[in-house]
């Protein structure tokens, strides 16, 4: 039999409780119930965690992880512009200099952010490494179109942000139209 027990005395308890006992088939049919929904509230709040767990994931994982080709003067300010919208998600992770002293002037400029940066030699190193969801190339000019090129054609994707000009040749501007590489870039 189900009996709702209550302490004795005029006050009724904000939290009852249940006192479960009897042998009979409907009493037993409640119990069944009564477990299944403890057992289902147990889910639901395992559930409830899994998925706060998962917002926290979602959270860290909708920062924009940017890499900047070429960490010269263009390359530093884009570093110092970058890190002015770091409370809207965005985040620098990586760079590629074979240049070591303008490596070592951005890594300064990233430590007074607390941002640690990877730092690569070449860009096609940072391509493969697959930290950066956003590219961008402020290298010399001539260098622009080879580098574009090696971002359009990696197997990973990526967002990409080239520094004017985006070739320094006719025949660069026209493989460029002519391939449909346009839709790439705006």
């Amino acid at each position: 039999m189900l009996d709702e027990a209550e302490p004795s005395g005029s006050a009724k308890p904000s939290n009852s409780f249940l006192v479960l006992s009897s042998d009979d088939d409907d009493d037993k049919a409640a119990n069944e119930d009564l477990s299944l929904k403890i057992i289902e509230k147990a889910l639901l709040m395992r559930a409830a965690n899994q998925l706060s767990t998962i917002a926290a994931a979602v959270a860290i994982s909708s920062t924009v992880k940017y890499g900047i080709i070429g960490v010269g003067m263009m390359g530093r300010e884009h570093l110092i512009n970058l890190h002015h919208l770091h409370t809207e998600g965005v985040a620098v992770f990586a760079i590629a200099d074979p240049h070591v002293p303008s490596q070592d002037l951005a890594l300064q400029l990233a430590q007074s952010f607390n941002w640690p940066l990877k730092v690569f030699s070449g860009h096609r190193e940072l391509l493969d490494s697959g930290l950066c969801d956003v590219l961008v190339v402020s290298t010399p000019n001539m260098t622009h179109y080879e580098i574009l090129m090696d971002i359009i054609n990696h197997p990973k994707p990526h967002h990409v942000l080239v520094e004017k000009p985006l070739c320094t040749t006719v025949a660069h501007c026209k493989d460029y139209n002519a391939n449909g590489y346009s839709q790439y870039c705006f």
